[in-house]
């Protein structure tokens, strides 16, 4: 393993010094030299998995699936996987097309595809919601396991992951109660996993968190719940084979190398696998000219990504929008910045070209010892 220079990145150092404190550290990834590859390349000579999400709003993007193409061995349909783009009433059949439009696009360009979010508190259709209330435990866990087993069966031999349980913590010291939560408690987790794996047996098997990376008390404290629960679901040989880290990371919360190091040292000694699965870097935390913001954010993302492949467990990153305009995070009103310029959180700028980040994944990339 190559040695890392332990960095922590606090708000102070991004409001006092703007991007200077932090441009040093990230110096390697900046350095626009003639080596061009593109992300899939350096990672395919490492082992490495790097991908991207793609919505149903975007497949006939040319540029941006031309970009894909270049950069992505993966792929992961945005909000397809939802239950409620999936079955937005009772009883009726289960709608893959969306999906199915992003598996072609998937297809076309000749990587894998990755599984989301089959049991998530946020995207519960509303029926689901006012009926798993009314039932029995029983009831409930036959409504939730029906739906979970369907969806994997479909997909099976055509996602290489999946993705069972999505944000189970809801808070420090509290695990999400939401529906099934508060019906089933947490054995719904073991519930999801176990039908998971029954209907798709080759699928890798994601439980995929947010909000656990930064140094902020709510995150560090959302860490430790997180932990412990992943610490009982092996205990009770829950289905689970790796663990998503989203790595939704933003300049106007500290970041620790230290303590990232240590989160992901004690997932891989539990004996799970390790991705990065929504990364992205909101850039609210800094004022000025896009110079220094990107520079910021390409410095926290270099900061990020060593540690992450640092941990062989670690298999990979997908970004969250490989394109700025595409971002979630335009659209997240408790997001923005207060000059009302817009936000750039993605390797690619509006134009499609590359940005300070997608220079700081190469670098990244480039220094991860190979699998």
């Amino acid at each position: 393993m190559r040695p890392i220079e332990s960095l922590n990145i606090t708000r102070r150092d991004i409001l006092t010094a703007g991007a200077g404190a932090l441009t040093a550290a990230a110096a390697p990834a900046l350095a626009v030299s003639g080596n061009q590859e593109s992300l899939c390349a350096r990672a395919n000579r490492k082992g490495l998995l790097v991908g991207s999400c793609l919505d149903i709003l975007q497949v006939n993007d040319t540029q941006l699936v031309n970009g894909l193409s270049q950069d992505c061995n993966i792929l992961i349909p945005e909000n397809a996987f939802n239950w409620t783009r999936l079955q937005r009433t009772q009883g009726s059949p289960l709608d893959f097309s969306e999906a199915e439009a992003v598996a072609a696009v998937a297809k076309r360009i000749g990587v894998t595809l990755r599984g989301h979010n089959l049991v998530w508190y946020a995207t519960m259709p509303a029926w689901v919601s006012a009926i798993v209330p009314t039932l029995t435990a029983t009831q409930a866990s036959n409504l939730m396991t029906s739906h979970v087993k369907a969806v994997a069966s479909h997909w099976r031999g055509r996602v290489v992951h999946q993705e069972p349980v999505n944000e189970p913590t809801e808070a420090p010291g509290k695990l999400r109660s939401a529906v099934f939560g508060a019906k089933l408690g947490e054995h719904y987790i073991d519930l999801a996993f176990e039908a998971a794996r029954e209907a798709d047996p080759d699928a890798v098997l994601f439980i995929n968190e947010s909000g656990i990376e930064q140094e902020t008390p709510w995150q560090t404290g959302c860490r430790k719940t997180f932990l412990q629960l992943l610490e009982r679901l092996k205990k009770r040989n829950a289905a689970i084979d790796a663990v998503g880290v989203q790595g939704h990371l933003t300049l106007d919360a500290p970041f620790s190398q230290d303590a990232y190091a240590r989160l992901l040292r004690d997932i891989s000694d539990m004996g799970y696998k390790i991705m990065i699965t929504e990364f992205d870097i909101g850039d609210k935390g800094i004022l000025g000219s896009i110079a220094p913001r990107d520079a910021a954010v390409a410095a926290l993302g270099k900061a990020f990504l060593d540690v992450s492949f640092d941990n062989l467990a670690c298999g990979g990153v997908l970004d969250w929008s490989h394109v700025d305009k595409y971002s979630w995070l335009r659209k997240k009103t408790n997001a923005q910045r207060t000059d009302g310029q817009p936000l750039r959180p993605s390797p690619l700028d509006d134009s499609y070209k590359r940005k300070p980040l997608w220079y700081a994944m190469a670098a990244a990339i480039d220094g991860a010892s190979k699998r």
